[in-house]
């Protein structure tokens, strides 16, 4: 009845279809080349402010963890359910510990969970998936109560060493909203624009379905919704 289409912004593969329709602008993906000298990405990529953040990190003595165990897992897991319960996230986004358990045994040799500690107790995590050359942001997920440990900007340095070390070429942090966005390129200002389509197939179909969770018609934005399809909306 419909679908969505990511294209990867690296093969720029949506230019196939240029001739026939045109997908939608979804925003940047910052991305690392690995294979500069770790030296050249710390002082030529990296803001100021990035640098500044890490070398506090340094100075307050916190440790990096790069252990997929079960006890760095369910740290991190608590920490993120804890993250989507202040945002008032939808229950969609609050991901069960056997989401995480299964995502790290199905990918085991390409999933690494980086984790920061500070004061004995872990304050941070991220996710990170790899294959074929290329390591992908995941899941991150912070502890409110320790922002002066900045360890976004220290698991993101640590990644971008542990990349090199696998003999990847690039690390992807993804995009975002503003402001997310803006602190990923604090590490990088290469840039890839991402695309995506959104078709429906089907109309009589996608509008039942829409009404079978409330929506009613007039209602309906279809194509041009900015959550699509509308009829996976929780209302």
């Amino acid at each position: 009845m419909s679908g969505f289409f990511y294209f990867n912004p690296y093969l720029q593969n949506h230019k196939i279809l240029n001739k026939f329709i045109e997908p939608e602008n979804a925003g940047e993906v910052v991305f690392i080349n690995l294979k500069r000298d770790i030296s050249e990405i710390f002082e030529n990529s990296f803001s100021s402010s990035c640098r500044r953040a890490i070398r506090k990190g340094e100075k307050l003595g916190i440790k990096v963890h790069f252990n997929n165990d079960n006890i760095f897992l369910k740290s991190f897991h608590d920490i993120y359910v804890n993250s989507m319960e202040r945002k008032n996230a939808r229950d969609f986004f609050k991901f069960p510990f056997k989401f995480l358990s299964d995502l790290r045994d199905n990918f085991y040799d390409n999933f690494i969970l980086i984790s920061v500690e500070y004061k004995n107790s872990i304050v941070g995590g991220d996710i990170f998936l790899y294959k074929y050359g290329r390591m992908y942001y995941y899941l991150g997920a912070r502890n409110p109560q320790y922002p002066e440990v900045n360890a976004s900007n220290r698991i993101f340095y640590e990644a971008i060493k542990y990349g090199k070390k696998l003999g990847l070429h690039t690390l992807d942090l993804g995009g975002g909203h503003e402001s997310l966005l803006r602190f990923k390129k604090s590490f990088s200002n290469t840039t890839k624009t991402k695309y995506v389509l959104k078709q429906i197939f089907f109309e009589n179909i996608y509008n039942k379905l829409c009404r079978e969770i409330g929506i009613n018609e007039e209602n309906l934005m279809g194509i041009r919704s900015e959550f699509f399809p509308e009829y996976r909306k929780e209302v």
